[in-house]
């Protein structure tokens, strides 16, 4: 076993590690020695470290430093509902280089919809014959720009939303 010497805080508390024994300083009061006797994982996910104080058992819970923070379960393009006719899928993988349409606009068959890019080819999406006069009502992709890319779709992914006149 390799003798290191960490520094960290937890909280308020200064602590030192050396050979799986652990000093931990509070201000104002005296030190006391814990020995580690391990660690897990508990079932949220965060870590739970274990001590020894004394022959009793303490056992700390601290989130995982590893674990994406503030990530949703639905992070990511949203999919589209096949049941539902508002919803419109990408068919094809791409980034999302341009919307053709704006929120409001009524659609016309065959007039540009979006432009997609996937392997460096550009695509021209065309509006669909069953969308042929309904209003767009939601573009939940960002485009891409000068300082960000455009969100990446896959087939099945929400590309648009529309609604009856």
């Amino acid at each position: 076993m390799r003798h290191e010497r960490w520094r960290c805080y937890l909280g308020q508390y200064a602590s030192k590690f050396f050979d799986n024994t652990v000093l931990l300083v509070q201000p104002q009061l005296d030190s006391m020695q814990l020995q580690f006797d391990g660690f897990g994982k508990a079932p949220n996910g965060d870590i739970t470290l274990s001590f020894l104080h004394h022959g009793a058992s303490v056992q700390v819970t601290t989130p995982d430093p590893n674990a994406a923070s503030g990530s949703k379960k639905d992070a990511g393009p949203a999919k589209a509902d096949p049941g539902n006719p508002a919803d419109v899928a990408c068919e094809v993988p791409g980034e999302v280089l341009a919307y053709n349409v704006a929120v409001g606009d009524v659609l016309k068959k065959g007039a540009p919809l979006v432009v997609l890019e996937s392997m460096k080819m550009e695509m021209k999406i065309s509006v669909p014959d069953r969308l042929d006069g309904k209003v767009v009502a939601n573009l939940p992709c960002s485009v891409r720009t000068k300082e960000r890319q455009g969100v990446m779709l896959m087939p099945g992914d929400l590309l648009l939303q529309v609604k009856d006149k």
